[in-house]
């Protein structure tokens, strides 16, 4: 199991106050919300970043997929006609 560490630091007193209203609501204590909200925001940028150097190694490699298709995906969202995700592919 991981060792627990202590980090201070500094907020607004607005949200200090939006997390004790939180905390008393769901009987939790501020800390528990405060490690939940920083687990959530660690794992989603972690996973963003991961993204963006895959990207830019595709970009690299010659590998891309033209705006023209990925406006046309965007495009079809929502339509009940959505196309599939277009996928990287050697351009050149």
């Amino acid at each position: 199991m991981a060792k627990d560490v202590v980090l201070s630091v500094r907020i607004p007193e607005e949200m200090k106050e939006g997390l004790s209203e939180l905390a008393a609501a769901t009987d939790r204590p501020i800390g528990w919300h405060v490690t939940q909200a920083l687990s959530n925001y660690v794992e989603l940028n972690r996973w963003q970043v991961a993204a963006i150097k895959k990207g830019l190694e595709q970009v690299k490699a010659g590998k891309g997929i033209p705006l023209e298709e990925v406006e046309q995906w965007v495009a079809s969202w929502g339509t009940g006609r959505e196309r599939q995700r277009p996928k990287a592919r050697k351009l050149g």
